[in-house]
């Protein structure tokens, strides 16, 4: 039996980055979060105010 060969990703695997007002922030859609790469303890919701905005302007980097 020939046995098929698929590329399974094993791990943890990389956020998408966007780069705002002068700020890279990681996206996490499953927790619908911005967060700061240089300071994780700065997060953003989606849901704010703030979040709205920055969904409104953002743009994958990688």
């Amino acid at each position: 039996m020939k046995q098929n060969r698929t590329s399974k990703q094993h791990g943890p695997r990389q956020l998408p980055m966007v780069y705002l007002h002068g700020i890279y922030y990681y996206v996490d859609e499953r927790l619908r979060q911005f967060r700061e790469i240089n300071n994780l303890q700065n997060v953003i919701d989606f849901d704010s105010a703030h979040g709205q905005l920055l969904c409104d302007e953002c743009y994958p980097v990688a």
